[in-house]
């Protein structure tokens, strides 16, 4: 019955010039401060417009950390508005903050690819932050190799830096590779990672 009901809908969006859209979606498992993170970022375009989910979640010894995002704009546009929320706790968690903005794609040049968010918080959720907030993600390819940087910037807080390096795929044609992360001020992570 629903595979009936997803092939029903598949056809309905793709009759009325919808399409679904898939971007990076992985998971990472490894030792240190999160144990398994994973990434998901699927959307659906029209002729003219788009929209998009992403998420970050991450779990170690029972703690819950999450980052969702969704994202509306128009095909051919560097800007799109987005809402943030972010997720906090243990086995059942809690709305830490929510934010809105725009977030702006970096030029795809040489191997780099990235973007800007400036959001501003609402004072909803358990934080009841109600300032501003810019968070860069930049990136570049070398020869298989991912070097990435994340640097968030709150009003009246103090700046987070994340770093991780991807190696090439482990065996070519397997989307498998190992990864390094570090979150400051003193959390490194390593493990694996397989893209989907």
């Amino acid at each position: 019955m629903n595979k009936t009901i997803q092939l029903l809908l598949a056809t309905t969006l793709v009759c009325s010039g919808q399409e679904f859209t898939k971007g990076y979606n992985a998971i990472q498992a490894g030792y240190g401060q999160a144990v398994v993170r994973t990434y998901t970022n699927v959307g659906m375009k029209t002729d003219t417009v788009h929209v998009n989910y992403q998420g970050m979640n991450e779990a170690s010894n029972g703690y819950f950390f999450g980052r969702e995002s969704l994202r509306i704009g128009k095909n051919g546009l560097p800007v799109d508005a987005i809402a943030v929320t972010r997720l906090t706790g243990s086995l059942a968690p809690k709305l830490l903050d929510t934010a809105y903005g725009a977030r702006f794609a970096m030029p795809k040049k040489k191997g780099l690819y990235g973007y800007i968010d400036a959001l501003k918080h609402t004072g909803i959720g358990i934080s009841g932050y109600r300032g501003l907030e810019s968070v860069v993600f930049a990136g570049k390819e070398v020869k298989g190799w991912n070097f990435e940087t994340t640097q968030a910037f709150k009003q009246g807080r103090k700046p987070f830096s994340e770093v991780e390096v991807l190696t090439p795929a482990l065996k070519k044609h397997i989307k498998l590779r190992g990864f390094a992360r570090y979150d400051s001020p003193k959390d490194l992570t390593f493990g694996l990672q397989r893209t989907f």
